[in-house]
This record gives structure tokens, C-alpha cells and sequence, in this order.
């Protein structure tokens, strides 16, 4: 899949030539800054596509391309998702499909700013219960931007959702978490962006995210505090503090 910050970039020349009746499928997860658009949402900005879907889910294509069993999920019109699904399963790779088309791309997105989060916990060395507090919290968040801006809530608890968001707060595939480490052994994010030979979708995602939830009037904490320590230059450890130390509520 394309990077979504390069989606526009690279579609927008198709513009009127592409078949407006040829399904078209995003494998991007993001948010593009400037717009605030999902990649599906860009995609049919560029070529007027009719029929969008996105694949997504816990599917790291280094284990995929060596036939490792995995599991993700096709969103869009459901006959279209079902007719993908059966078209690319295999014995090793398994295709759910779902009409929550805005839900699973926010999840693609927001697994990725999370993802930030538990790279920066590994590399401050703040252990497992750390970083499992901070998956249920940060799935928290998403779930309640989701909500909020008309995705179905199970869509969560699903592939997209928890299932992404796991795999990539733990595997050693992950440029997100890898990135995150970097900046909780002191690294600046700046820094780390030039050296790093591959797109961190996070970063690029984070602030679009951040504006989303704010103009929703989602409450993202972790979102808030990622967004304070890639962009603003805020101290990581002081900001695990302030998430420590906020105003006691019912979960």
C-alpha cells in the first residue's frame, strides 16, 4: 500500500481514466494531515471510484509472504468486501469482511499513534504492566473517536481494532514502536524520522488524529501526549507522568 501522506501524490493524475466502476482497494492506515481524510475517502477524491474498500488487520507482510497464518478483515459495500474475501483467502491467510468502512480505517490509524506510545515505554524500560495499561487505554480512546464520529463500536473489540493494535504495540516489525523506543532512549523524533529508511505512518497521523478527536470533543489523552512528545519537544517521561497523574475517574 502507498503511504497515505503520498495517496494524492500518486492518484491524483488518474483523475477521469480510472473506471469509476472498478472496485478500488486501499491497503493504506492513516489520516492525511491536511484534510483530516481516511485514504479511501482520498482515493475517491482522485479517481471518483465508486466502490472503496480497505484491508486491514493484524498482517504484517513479512510473515504473510512466507505463508504464516494471519487473519484481516475487507470493509466496504458487503457484497464487494465478501467477493474480496473469498477472492484472496488461502489456507494461510483468512478474510473477514464488514460494511464499517470509517471504523476500520480509524483503527488502522489510531493503532499507529498508540503504537508510539508503547515503543516510547519500552525504551524509558517501564515494563508490561505499563504498556498493557496503555493498549487498554489507547483502545479506549479510539473506540470512543469511533463512536463519536458514527463507526460501529464492535468494530473494536475486532481484527482492525484490538487485533492491529496488539500486533503492533508488540511485534519487531513494527517502525511505529520501533520509532517510539528510539525517542524514549533519548533520541529527537526529527532525528529519528531522517535516519529511518521507511515511513512511520504514526507520525504523520498523530496531529490529524489530534484534530479529529478535538473536533469531534473526544477526550484522547495518549493521543495528546504523543502528539506533545513528537511535535513539541516535550519530555516523554514527564509525559507518561501527566497521563499517570490525571483526575481519578470510573473506567
Amino acid at each position: 500500500g502507498v503511504p497515505t501522506r503520498f495517496i494524492r501524490e500518486q492518484f491524483a493524475p488518474l483523475g477521469d481514466r480510472y473506471p469509476k466502476s472498478l472496485p478500488l482497494v486501499s491497503l493504506s492506515k492513516g489520516i492525511e494531515q491536511q484534510t483530516l481524510q481516511f485514504p479511501s475517502q482520498i482515493l475517491h477524491d482522485c479517481t471518483k471510484a465508486e466502490h472503496l474498500l480497505t484491508l486491514s488487520g493484524p498482517g504484517h507482510a513479512e510473515e504473510v509472504a512466507v505463508g504464516r497464518p494471519a487473519s484481516v478483515v475487507c470493509a466496504g459495500d458487503e457484497s464487494r468486501a465478501q467477493a474480496l474475501a473469498e477472492l484472496v483467502s488461502t489456507p494461510t491467510f483468512r478474510v473477514y469482511y464488514s460494511t464499517d468502512l470509517k471504523g476500520v480505517e480509524l483503527c488502522g490509524a489510531g493503532k499507529n499513534v498508540v503504537a508510539i506510545a508503547a515503543g516510547i515505554l519500552d525504551g524509558l524500560e517501564l515494563g508490561d504492566s505499563a504498556k498493557a495499561a496503555l493498549v487498554a487505554r489507547g483502545l479506549a480512546e479510539i473506540t470512543r473517536l469511533g463512536v463519536a464520529v458514527g463507526a460501529e463500536e464492535r468494530t473494536f473489540s475486532g481484527l482492525a481494532g484490538i487485533g492491529d493494535l496488539f500486533v503492533t504495540c508488540a511485534s519487531r516489525h513494527g517502525r511505529n514502536l520501533a520509532f517510539g523506543r528510539r525517542i524514549g532512549k533519548g533520541e529527537k523524533p526529527e532525528d529519528i524520522i531522517e535516519s529511518m529508511e521507511m515511513v512511520v505512518e504514526g507520525y504523520n497521523t498523530a496531529r490529524g488524529l489530534r484534530e479529529l478527536a478535538r473536533n469531534a470533543g473526544v477526550e484522547m489523552p495518549i493521543c495528546e501526549e504523543v502528539c506533545s512528545v513528537i511535535y513539541d519537544g516535550s519530555d516523554a517521561r514527564e509525559a507518561v507522568t501527566r497521563l499517570m497523574t490525571r483526575s481519578l475517574k470510573a473506567e
